[in-house]
């Protein structure tokens, strides 16, 4: 058998392209057009039709346009900057959320309210669908209710507005159709001015409520915050805790008091030790027995002093005496004699300073020691008021927070209930929508547009379908795939032709023993040589010509899957062809339960093949010969049958007749029963040498053929080729390369 992946139709795909390869047929795309052009031109006027009928009938609609700003910019009249503050950036997000409200229940119906549309009949014109419920009367009876009216308009509303974002800015573009242009300005600017409305109310209610809860709080931090200040006061006064100075300076008056005492200590203690030292000074010169010149100048006083410069007078003199006249002059001892009084005094006076510094000592060594006791004593106090003081700061902590919450609420309060009386929103109107003057729909040229591809779309889906569900052998690709086998050639349709003058119509003649010539298109293989007809008829002789090469191809079966395709009209034309060839050929009329052939040539025969094969009558008396003299024709007469048709043709005596008959001679054309109509096709496969399968264009189901090509493997190994038979060629054409007769 042969290969079936093997066989490709020159016009089909390649079956072993790989599943990403892109393969466009341009020639398959341009036949599937051609056929299917009245479809797809019948759609495309229907559709064009009923887009014209649109445009005719449907009102024009305007569109009304009106831009609403989302302002970043915040107004703020109480700040010592800019009167206008920048807001923080918005996002996509927040953007969308404003058209939200837009389209919101809250602001539509702010809208229908104040344009009073519940009442407005154009608002309420009734659409397409509607008065098809009018007509119909499904429409309920019962008038609607004012909310039902206020819902629907609310509805309807939403339905037909469009809310878009204006690129990546912060404007939003509100558009309302409508039949009548008024109305589509009216709505559009309605609901910016509902929104803008909205927006005001809702600040104003937001701030209204901020208000009351900030008067709430005020008067509960007032509350606090005196609470607070009186415990402070209250504590201070019961922990001697008062301040003293004024501002940051302030201090507690412990502190003060200690910090004194620690001062006027300090002076004590120096004053202890100056005193001491003085003492101590004064006592070492009076113990030193020193001359007026070694006392130290700290100790002295003026009358020291001057003693001092007197006893430094004197013995300056004494020594100008001395050195003039003598230590022993008269004069010189009385200078000696006043410098030793002078001495003595001095002596004296150091005792008198050295009392006077013991009665200081001992008075600052007494005040230091009261001063030191005052110190502990206030210490203490310090002491006692540092332990009060952490409670103090924790009261006073308190008071200032509560102080410094009701300041910063108080202000706030005073900001919010300005505000109250100034309204204003982040968004403002910045295009307010104009009554439109042109028609926004329908656009002719885009609704003809697409009907037009509307058209094309169904026209081609339609196609598409038909071709899905076209189950039917159209090309020869179609049956070389499922046979595995070629397809030998095409047989035009062709109408059965009326008797023609070389046609003996019930004419008997005795001599040759035949009633009825083949004629019409039992014959056009003969009578129109130069016809695709007749060169398909001729290739399935070449077919078998050449297979006969390799093997035996003399009996050659002509089947078919089911009634009807043409196998007859193939075996008749097949045996002429080869008769006029110069051989020898037998036709067998091998449809034994519905013998058709022996109908159309030998209606009148009394014997037949089933009367050779009992040996009732010779080959010879049996056979019926052409007037042509191209073939020898075996006809099979109608119930003479009497077993299974089946086991007739699969019997030692048709093996026995077939064998006789390869002897006389060269071509032996078996017409069979259809494969699938019953089992003698198969029955008599072991008998043929070659199959020839006969299939009807454009009738014979792919399903058909592959079940008949499963019944027998003898007949798909012993099967030459396959016939197109009855092919509309202009048509098939569209499906692959037909070529045209040559001559």
């Amino acid at each position: 058998m042969l290969d079936v992946s093997r066989l490709k139709h020159p016009a089909a795909p390649d079956q072993g392209a790989q599943p990403g390869d892109k393969i466009i047929d341009l020639h398959a795309i341009l036949g599937f057009v051609r056929r299917e052009k009245f479809t797809i031109i019948g759609s495309i006027v229907f559709c064009l039709g009923l887009a014209i009928a649109y445009l005719v009938l449907a009102k024009p609609t305007y569109v009304a346009s009106a831009d609403v700003l989302i302002d970043t910019r915040r107004l703020e009249l109480f700040r010592d900057e800019s009167v206008f503050q920048p807001d923080q950036q918005l996002n996509t997000g927040a953007v969308e959320s404003q058209i939200t409200v837009m389209t919101s229940n809250e602001v539509l119906g702010q809208t229908v309210d104040a344009l009073n549309l519940t009442e407005d009949p154009a608002f309420f014109e009734p659409s397409l669908t509607g008065q098809i419920k009018d007509l119909l009367g499904l429409t309920n009876d019962e008038p609607p209710t004012e909310e039902e009216l206020r819902l629907a308009a609310i509805r309807k509303l939403r339905f037909n507005v469009a809310v878009r974002r204006i690129g990546l800015s912060y404007v939003i573009s509100i558009s309302f159709p409508s039949t009548d242009p008024v109305l589509a300005a009216k709505i559009a600017n309605g609901i910016a001015n509902a929104y803008i409305q909205d927006q005001l109310n809702t600040r104003s209610s937001a701030t209204e409520n901020a208000g009351d809860w900030l008067r709430e709080r005020l008067e509960d931090l007032r509350r606090r915050s005196f609470e607070a200040d009186t415990a402070v006061q209250e504590f201070r006064v019961a922990n001697n805790l008062m301040d003293v100075g004024r501002g940051t300076a302030t201090r507690r008056v412990s502190d003060q008091q200690v910090e004194e005492l620690t001062t006027q200590l300090t002076t004590a203690q120096s004053k202890v030790a100056e005193t001491q030292a003085r003492v101590d000074q004064l006592d070492a010169v009076l113990k030193s027995n020193a001359e007026v010149v070694g006392i130290p100048e700290t100790i002295s006083n003026e009358i020291i002093i001057r003693l001092r410069q007197e006893y430094l007078d004197a013995a300056r003199q004494e020594a100008e005496l001395s050195a003039r006249y003598g230590k022993n002059h008269i004069s010189a001892s009385n200078l000696r004699a006043k410098m030793e009084n002078i001495q003595n005094v001095i002596r004296t006076e150091l005792s008198r300073l050295a009392e006077t510094a013991r009665a200081e000592f001992a008075i600052a060594q007494a005040r230091e020691a009261q001063t030191r006791r005052n110190l502990e004593v206030y210490i203490g106090t310090a002491n006692q008021a540092s332990k009060a003081s952490i409670q103090l700061r924790e009261l006073e902590s308190t008071a200032e927070a509560y102080r410094a919450l009701y300041n910063g609420f108080l202000t706030r309060y005073m900001q919010t209930a300005e505000q109250q009386s100034f309204r204003m929103t982040d968004a403002r109107i910045i295009s307010r929508a104009p009554t439109p003057t042109t028609k926004a729909a329908p656009k002719t040229s885009l609704v003809l547009a697409g009907g037009l591809i509307l058209g094309l779309g169904l026209g081609g889906g339609i196609s598409i379908l038909r071709a899905l569900l076209d189950r039917v052998i159209r090309t020869t690709h179609q049956v070389e795939t499922i046979t595995g086998t070629p397809c030998l050639g095409i047989l035009p349709r062709y109408e059965k032709a009326a008797t023609n003058s070389a046609r003996a119509d019930s004419a008997e003649n005795p001599d040759q023993q035949i009633t009825r010539a083949p004629t019409g298109v039992q014959a056009l293989a003969v009578d129109e040589p130069a016809s695709h007809f007749a060169e398909t008829i001729r290739a399935i002789k070449v077919a078998v010509d050449l297979a006969g090469i390799s093997r035996e191809t003399k009996v050659i079966g002509v089947i078919s899957s089911v009634p009807t395709e043409g196998k007859t009209t193939v075996s008749v034309n097949l045996a002429q062809i080869m008769g006029q060839s110069g051989k020898r050929a037998l036709l067998i009329d091998g449809d034994l339960r519905n013998p058709s052939l022996t109908r159309e040539l030998a209606p009148r025969a009394t014997a037949g093949i089933i009367e050779v094969m009992r040996n009732e009558v010779q080959p010879t008396a049996a056979a019926w010969q052409a007037p042509n003299g191209t073939f020898d024709f075996l006809p099979a007469v109608p119930g003479r049958v009497t077993a299974s048709t089946s086991d007739v043709l699969a019997s030692p005596a048709m093996n026995a007749v077939l064998t006789a008959a390869r002897k006389a001679y060269d071509y032996i054309v078996i017409d069979l029963a259809p494969v699938l109509s019953s089992v003698d096709a198969r029955a008599a496969a072991m008998l043929m040498d070659a199959f020839v399968l006969v299939v009807e264009w454009g009738e014979t189901q792919t399903e058909v053929l592959t079940e008949t090509m499963n019944t027998s493997m003898i007949i798909q190994e012993r099967l030459l080729g396959t016939v197109l038979n009855k092919a509309d060629l202009k048509v098939m054409r569209s499906f692959e390369h037909v070529p045209d007769t040559y001559y």
